[in-house]
């Protein structure tokens, strides 16, 4: 066996692009994944084992997140992401006030399809079976635990800093679809 092609993986892409906002197959979020592998000729789960609900699905040759491109196949086991932003705002007399937000996304035992991949591990996938919807979608996850560096902006004497750290749980493993 060998890695798809450049073009395969851009098909895979396409595929999953051309879907948004429709339910493939099933809805499950494996579906999409099968069919975008089999529409490019690529090897699907079921060609490495047994399709269950609650199998860890292989879909090709395991790689890193560093390897990681686009029309690759992300597989989740108890994942979760919880980024929380820190919003100070200081005024010219040194008062401040601060806002803390924080936004959970989980995917207990989920497939999706790689599109874009950031330089810090945010991964731009297609997915579908998402808090209910069945439809679909384009949506950014993060892959690394990291705190970014602040963010400071002061217009007219008030002072804006911007802190947000993104922790990471669970179980990901990413693969490269696979010829027959």
């Amino acid at each position: 066996m060998t890695d798809v092609t450049t073009q395969q993986s851009a098909q895979i892409v396409q595929f999953g692009a051309g879907r948004v906002g429709q339910t493939v197959g099933d809805g499950e979020c494996f579906a999409l994944a099968d069919l975008a592998l089999r529409s490019a000729g690529a090897r699907s789960a079921a060609n490495y084992g047994a399709v269950t609900p609650g199998a860890n699905y292989v879909w090709g040759r395991a790689v890193t997140i560093g390897q990681l491109r686009a029309g690759d196949v992300i597989q989740f086991r108890n994942y979760s992401v919880t980024v929380t932003t820190v919003t100070k705002i200081t005024q010219p007399d040194g008062s401040w006030t601060q806002n803390t937000e924080t936004q959970t996304m989980t995917r207990p035992h989920h497939t999706a399809i790689a599109s874009d991949v950031g330089r810090n591990g945010d991964v731009v996938l297609y997915e579908q079976n998402v808090n209910d919807a069945r439809s679909a979608m384009a949506t950014r996850l993060y892959f690394t635990s990291r705190r970014e560096p602040a963010q400071t902006t002061t217009e007219d004497g008030v002072t804006t800093t911007v802190t947000r750290t993104i922790q990471v749980t669970g179980t990901v493993r990413f693969y490269r679809p696979q010829t027959p």
